[in-house]
């Protein structure tokens, strides 16, 4: 729910929560990589963008990232990631991202404390967290 692309291309990360891009990719290490063949679009993803491929594809080019969230800042001074901050949210980007939230809470039961959701959400999202107690 952190990210959107929409028609031009550019990549949106809405923060969720309070310093929420830092939380989760604040010292986060990883790689992009490039790859070369053809794709499949995922369509169980719901991310346009997102491909499968049923076979060996070849990596042309690998980038090793130290720290996710200084790429993420990178990316966001560059104009090649949009980052709208949780204080800068509009209220219907605040809504939609509580509906959300209740919509997890419900579909995977988060209520009832097994999932490993459960704990994030409730400390995350509490306002939205009691919601669900008294819509239950």
């Amino acid at each position: 729910m952190t990210f959107e692309i929409p028609d031009d291309g550019v990549p949106v990360y809405n923060e969720s929560f309070e310093n929420g891009l830092s939380e989760f990719y604040g010292g986060v290490k990883g790689c992009i990589y490039k790859c070369d063949g053809d794709f499949e679009t995922d369509g169980n993803t719901n991310i346009k963008c997102a491909v499968v491929s049923r076979k060996h594809v070849r990596v042309v080019e690998a980038d090793a990232v130290e720290d996710a969230y200084e790429r993420i800042l990178q990316y966001g001074k560059d104009g090649s990631l949009i980052v709208n901050r949780y204080e800068n949210l509009t209220d219907e980007q605040r809504r939609r991202d509580r509906n959300m939230v209740l919509y997890a809470i419900k579909k995977y039961n988060l209520l009832e404390g097994l999932h490993p959701m459960s704990g994030f959400v409730q400390e995350k999202f509490p306002s939205v967290w009691d919601e669900a107690i008294h819509k239950s």
